[in-house]
């Protein structure tokens, strides 16, 4: 696909993700550690009328230009938030991004995505019918393509 949408000039190449931390939640992590300075974690109590957010989200794109030889990541879109990436966040951001590149002239967004459980949400699973009625309008559509599973993978090869 990246092939296929890498010398388009109306399709844009971006690599999605998103990250959240909590201040509160102790992080599932492995690290590597010198005995004399291991790391320690501390886990906080939230506190009334802590005026803080308990978690803090990012959303990130990295745009993908030049040949599929030679490709150049120079630019990249971030947007924090409070909270943790829920889809209606998500959402909001898949739709900034929708505007900003049709602003460009983009009218094709080749989305790579990894395939997080929490991206397999009722709101998220309905995102192509929330736009596409906009889409058809400004002349923009989204295709969603899956890669396949182990399990695809070995149905494919055993025919």
């Amino acid at each position: 696909m990246i092939a296929y949408a890498q010398p388009r000039s109306d399709w844009a190449i971006g690599f999605l993700d998103e990250v959240w931390w909590s201040r509160f939640a102790l992080p599932r992590l492995h690290t590597w550690q010198d005995p004399e300075y291991p790391v320690r974690l501390v886990e906080q109590s939230w506190q009334k009328n802590d005026p803080d957010p308990k978690a803090l989200a990012c959303y990130g794109v990295l745009w993908q230009n030049g040949t599929t030889e030679e490709p150049v990541r120079e630019q990249m879109w971030l947007r924090f938030v409070t909270g943790r990436p829920v889809s209606e966040i998500t959402i909001q951001f898949l739709d900034w991004c929708c505007q900003q590149l049709a602003a460009q002239g983009k009218r094709q967004w080749l989305l790579i995505w990894d395939n997080a459980s929490w991206h397999e949400s009722r709101e998220s699973a309905h995102l192509d019918q929330k736009t596409q009625p906009r889409c058809q309008t400004n002349g923009r559509r989204g295709t969603d393509f899956a890669f396949p599973t182990a399990h695809q993978k070995s149905l494919a090869q055993s025919n």
